[in-house]
């Protein structure tokens, strides 16, 4: 995709542009009710309609099973389709252009190119972390899921993903991926997530 500025208008047009009525129309029967639509819920099975649609907002709500969100979010639940494919499949549908994809400059490249190795610092260390581990296991979180999200753990260090980075990046590279704060009293840079789970956003 193009600039960030150039997706986020995009992404924002596309927002404005979608009947959320529209779409929901295509999996139940919606009737107009006041101000707000209601249908039986394509999430559940039931026999009262529970199922309400704000066309000003752009939301859903089941009061039945609790689902609710934007016209971005119905789609994705509907279609099983993430959040770059509905964007786009929802854009040729309203007719917005898409912008144009280009190539990362050597920057982004290098960005990218930090993220990736952090997130494999962070799952290295999640599985040397008996503590990381044991907090998953309470909360019941599957090792099938902690490997398909990609899940890792912020060792409580302030530099241990700095000095482990910086022989492959340059730490204004490690700052601009966000990875990486300094400090204003000693301009120091230190790392920013410590003693935590991480979740790579892809």
């Amino acid at each position: 995709m193009g600039t960030r500025q150039s997706w986020d208008r995009f992404t924002q047009a596309v927002r404005e542009a979608v009947d959320i009525v529209d779409l929901a129309s295509e999996y139940t029967k919606l009737e107009k009710r006041g101000k707000r639509w209601q249908g039986l819920c394509p999430f559940h099975q039931e026999k009262t309609p529970s199922f309400s649609v704000d066309a000003d907002r752009g939301l859903y709500h089941c009061f039945g099973c609790g689902v609710g969100g934007d016209a971005f979010k119905l789609h994705m639940e509907l279609t099983g389709e993430d959040f770059p494919t509905a964007l786009e499949t929802l854009a040729r549908r309203y007719g917005i252009p898409i912008p144009e994809r280009r190539a990362p400059d050597e920057g982004e490249r290098r960005v990218i190119e930090a993220l990736d190795a952090a997130a494999v610092f962070f799952r290295r260390q999640l599985e040397s972390s008996a503590w990381a581990r044991r907090y998953l296991e309470r909360r019941r979180v599957s090792t099938e899921l902690i490997e398909r999200f990609g899940l890792g753990y912020a060792p409580d260090d302030w530099r241990q993903l700095l000095e482990a980075l910086t022989p492959r990046f340059e730490v204004d590279v490690l700052e601009e991926a966000g990875l990486v704060a300094r400090s204003q009293r000693a301009d120091r840079p230190y790392d920013r997530f410590r003693n935590r789970l991480v979740f790579p956003i892809h």
